[in-house]
């Protein structure tokens, strides 16, 4: 019943624009942050961040919630209108399966045993530490931003300082320990660590065990030259003392909530301590027993492992029951999910899961069990479980079998329901994939999804094709792509390809066969290197949809104006306003009407500009005010966000000195552009462009028209498809006006040519345009 009536209300809200008022700048009373516009004038955005889109009718003020998720949060996309206003591109929310088996993967650039891994506050930031061998060997600090997706070094050691433990308090404090005697302290996430010397001089051997329950108290344990010790701080590290009543060589310390610490030892002894590691008391001994690892519940409730033992108490250490797995392997540690939920890894190679509170025992890895390699700490980072060991192995799997997540999605206008339409099998915050743009016939839509950490990759989905991948042109590099824009009827995507750190223009062609075609940049020179950066223009964020002109951000290629680009004129540059650097946000149906804006730095307001045929780049403030006769209500346009397909509406966000709870705030906005704007039939470049070849193909001579606006100089070349120059027709100053040069099909030397295709360049002040022409020999 919910979805039939915002269905209806959104074809009261269509009506209603179509027959409307004469008014042609509409601000929103409250705010929103604009994505897109209908050919009708209905406006969508959203009204909070990460929130929900939201249809907003400029004419009736009436704002309809029709869900989705809007960028923020980790979610990106934009809300944009198919050409009939039945359909939306954006991202949506929906639930999917998890394979919750456990997976393997081995990091083979770091071939360390890691014997510690953690997650402060089980988030997507974590730490794994370790050494390259089990004595003396050289320690190492990984960390990961995405739940272990990605691992990164931000401490390599040369000098044999093993790390044995490490215990985070969270992203940025952290402390690691090991072999001789290194015990240290970072306090921004790894990049930095200060040493620590607890013992006030004296040699140690290797420390084995540190556990912080606090900024303030924390313990460490190890093995001296001259015996066994446990250190306590209560300050933070800035002194620390001798801790009593140890009776065995530390193997672990385990913090098990008020001022409780638990102890384990090579020898079979389980210690406790009740006043934060000041001294400590005996409370099992297993002959001839190794225990290493432990979890805990709280202080009563926990387990401690070790070489082929397994032992729980619930009594705070009163009592302790043996419990059995089935082999016997040496148990590294073991891990509370909850109080039913266990999980046990130890050498060699084995992961072990209870369900039922430890009485029984499965044996969770099998699948991929081959007896290597040791297996050594447990951690969980959001709902997934990891597992650290040696031979750079990580495990790692799901807690649910199910997650809510967000994909790139369609809604449908008339229903009033989003369709979620696919992923590359990779998750990020929660988003698999994000949809950004929807061609003007609503069969396409496009985006990105996350292919790894870090990096995505351009997709498009259809009905008849469904999801796919539109690659990169640099795989090796892990280059991130972007669906911008899409032709009318799909057969052209454009979008960015990340190179060596800019983003470039990246066009994808329909590939009759199926799919895509590779996508290929943009050329400031069509005859120059097509893998010279500085050739290359800058990431495209429009196409017309006759899918005729493709328009983009200006950069250092193009001396940061914006452009727009066609097979016939190549690149034209839109030109400038107060030296800033532009970027086209909307073409109208056949390219004739440009919107954009310059600037993009924080402390430097945006200038919105508008670029037509008769006009050429205009302050888009100044259009509405002196050519539309607007009343701008004391508001100044700084970010136009969407142009209609038809060219009559602009959307964005206005800056008003009134608006907001203090004043000075951005706020929606709509702008009628009116008949100025009415679409034309051809465009013709500000400064320079190649008319016409004929007649074309030609056997004996052809004649090439060129038009300049101003007066210029000019060079006009020929060149063959390999990028040779064949012949010079003109290079010199030419007035304004119509010009025509004759080719005879010859080169420099008066030779004939062969049949084939060639190419007529027209350079003019910064702007290069290009024709075909073939010449057919006698």
């Amino acid at each position: 019943m919910k979805k039939k009536l915002t269905a209806v209300v959104i074809l009261v809200m269509l009506i209603s624009l179509a027959f409307g008022n004469d008014s042609y700048y509409k601000l929103k009373p409250s705010y929103m942050t604009v994505n897109g516009v209908s050919n009708t004038g209905l406006v969508v955005g959203n009204e909070e961040y990460a929130g929900p889109f939201m249809f907003w009718n400029p004419e009736t003020d009436e704002v309809t919630n029709i869900g989705g998720l809007a960028a923020g949060d980790g979610v990106g996309g934009m809300a944009r209108f198919s050409a009939d206003g039945n359909y939306l591109s954006g991202s949506a929310m929906t639930e999917l399966p998890v394979d919750t088996a456990w997976q393997k993967e081995e990091l083979s650039q770091y071939n360390y045993i890691f014997t510690s891994i953690t997650f402060p506050w089980d988030g997507d930031i974590g730490f794994a530490a370790g050494q390259s061998s089990t004595y003396q060997g050289n320690g190492i600090v990984l960390t990961t931003y995405n739940g272990g997706e990605n691992w990164f070094p931000v401490w390599e050691d040369t000098q044999n300082r093993g790390i044995e433990s490490m215990c985070f308090l969270d992203e940025y404090t952290g402390y690691v320990c090991g072999w001789n005697g290194y015990f240290a302290q970072t306090t921004d996430g790894g990049s930095t660590w200060n040493t620590i010397d607890p013992t006030g001089g004296q040699s140690v051997y290797y420390w084995s065990s540190v556990h912080f329950k606090d900024e303030n108290n924390g313990v460490i344990g190890g093995i001296l030259d001259d015996g066994i010790a446990v250190y306590y701080t209560s300050n933070g590290g800035h002194s620390w003392s001798l801790a009593t009543g140890l009776s065995g060589a530390p193997a672990a310390i385990g913090y098990a909530g008020g001022d409780t610490y638990y102890l384990t030892t090579g020898t079979g002894k389980i210690q406790k301590s009740t006043n934060n590691g000041q001294s400590w008391t005996e409370v099992y001994s297993l002959p001839m027993g190794v225990f290493l690892g432990m979890d805990f519940l709280n202080p009563d409730t926990g387990y401690v492992v070790g070489e082929g033992s397994i032992y729980h108490t619930t009594d705070g250490g009163a009592t302790w029951q043996a419990q059995s797995v089935g082999p016997d392997p040496i148990w590294q540690d073991v891990y509370y999910l909850d109080e039913q939920n266990i999980v046990l890894c130890g050498t060699p190679d084995m992961i072990y899961e209870s369900t039922d509170g430890g009485t029984t025992w499965q044996w969770a890895n099998e699948a991929t069990f081959n007896g290597d390699p040791g297996l050594y700490s447990i951690a969980r980072s959001g709902t997934k479980l990891l597992i650290s060991g040696s031979g750079g192995t990580f495990y790692h799997r799901s807690t649910v079998d199910s997650e809510i997540v967000s994909e790139m999605a369609r809604y449908n206008v008339q229903t009033g329901e989003w369709t979620t339409l696919g992923n590359l099998g990779y998750c990020l915050d929660g988003n698999y994939s994000s949809g950004w743009s929807i061609s003007a016939d609503g069969g396409t839509v496009g985006g990105n999804a996350w292919k790894g950490g870090w990096y995505a990759h351009a997709v498009a989905w259809n009905a008849d094709e469904g999801f796919m991948d539109l690659g990169t042109l640099y795989p090796d590099d892990n280059a991130s792509t972007r669906a911008e824009a899409i032709s009318g009827d799909g057969s052209i995507i454009v979008g960015y390809q990340d190179f060596n750190g800019p983003w470039k223009a990246a066009v994808w062609r329909k590939n009759p066969a199926g799919g895509y075609y590779p996508n290929v940049h943009l050329l400031f020179d069509p005859l120059g290197d097509p893998n010279d950066e500085e050739n290359q223009l800058a990431m495209a964020t429009a196409i017309s949809s006759n899918g005729v002109w493709i328009g983009g951000q200006g950069d250092y290629v193009t001396n940061g104006q914006p452009w727009i680009w066609s097979e016939d004129t190549g690149v034209v540059l839109l030109g400038t306003i107060d030296d800033l650097e532009g970027t086209v946000t909307g073409i109208n149906h056949d390219g004739s009407v440009v919107v954009g804006f310059f600037g993009g730095l924080p402390w430097i307001p945006r200038v919105p500009f508008i670029w037509t045929q008769a006009n050429g780049i205009q302050n888009l403030n100044e259009y509405a005010t002196q050519t539309l006769g607007v009343d701008m209500a004391g508001t100044t346009i700084e970010t136009p966000m969407d142009l209609s397909e038809n060219g009559l509406f602009v959307v964005g966000m206005a800056f008003d000195p009134n608006f907001g709870e203090w004043g000075g705030e951005q706020r929606a906005f709509r702008l009628q552009l009116g008949e100025t704007s009415t679409p034309q039939d051809t465009i013709v470049p500000a400064a320079s462009s190649l008319s016409s070849v004929y007649p074309n193909p030609f056997s004996s001579e052809a004649k090439i028209e060129y038009k300049l606006n101003e007066a210029s100089q000019v060079k006009l070349s020929i060149y063959n498809q390999r990028g040779q120059l064949v012949k010079q027709l003109v290079s010199e100053g030419k007035n304004a006006g119509t010009h025509t040069v004759s080719w005879d099909g010859r080169d420099a030397k008066g030779r004939k040519v062969s049949s084939g295709i060639y190419f007529a360049r027209l350079t003019s002040d910064q702007q290069i345009s290009q024709k075909k022409l073939i010449y057919m020999a006698q």
